[in-house]
């Protein structure tokens, strides 16, 4: 699942075409990579989302995304060489959530001196995308896309400098997403 389409930029951009489909997939995919960092979670839920956690001493650990949505595998070793070992009774672990912020619950508590790696789901499901986010990530891509040129792609650049016969000239991108940063403001998870 993709949190924009191609389909949905063309016809924002009112392109007919599909000369840019391929060019417009790898804005997508910054415009998208771009909002995920921003937000410090992954905003769509395709893929399973990796962490290594430090036992807590406490039956919780606390997990750093605010839309998770499953929790798909537990694992845990003692030592850096051991392997993993994987809890493979999901009776004793649940998906606990406090307001936006959720934790792991692990009835055999996660031990203080063990690390543990939980696979969990997160992001947005197909049918749960807020329609302010993806109409900013359909306005980013094709502010991108207008700015760009086919051939120029500067998501996430600061600035940029040229020297054109010997005088330097420096563009500043610095604020170009700001007004998408502040939509973004909501999905963003603050790390603890």
């Amino acid at each position: 699942m993709a949190l924009i389409t191609n389909t949905e930029v063309k016809s924002f951009l009112k392109i007919t075409t599909s000369d840019f489909d391929s060019f417009l997939t790898t804005l997508i995919d910054n415009v998208i990579s771009y909002a995920e960092k921003y937000c410090n979670q992954k905003l769509d839920a395709s893929a399973n989302t990796t962490v290594y956690k430090k036992g807590s001493g406490t039956e919780y650990l606390l997990l750093p995304a605010s839309l998770v949505n499953s929790i798909t595998n537990l694992y845990y070793r003692q030592l850096p060489t051991d392997t993993w070992t994987e809890e493979t009774d999901t009776t004793i672990f649940t998906l606990d959530r406090d307001e936006d912020v959720f934790y792991l619950y692990y009835s055999n508590g996660f031990f203080k001196d063990y690390s543990y790696k939980v696979i969990f789901n997160s992001g947005f499901l197909t049918t749960t995308i807020p329609g302010t986010l993806k109409q900013a990530l359909i306005e980013m891509t094709a502010q991108v896309h207008r700015e760009s040129g086919q051939s120029q792609d500067r998501i996430g650049l600061k600035s940029e400098g040229k020297n054109i016969q010997g005088v330097g000239i420096n563009t500043i991108f610095d604020k170009t997403f700001e007004r998408y940063e502040n939509i973004f403001s909501f999905y963003r998870y603050m790390s603890v």
